[in-house]
């Protein structure tokens, strides 16, 4: 049953994990690029 309250929590911690995911990898990658180009001479 896709109206099953448990069913619709676990989509949404779902949705939360990927979305948090999503955000430190880009977190991480901005950092990155932004420290690699200070480190030009």
């Amino acid at each position: 049953d896709h109206h099953d309250p448990v069913h619709g929590q676990h989509l949404g911690i779902l949705l939360v994990e990927l979305g948090v995911g999503i955000t430190v990898t880009t977190v991480m990658t901005s950092t990155f690029f932004i420290f690699s180009a200070r480190k030009r001479p």
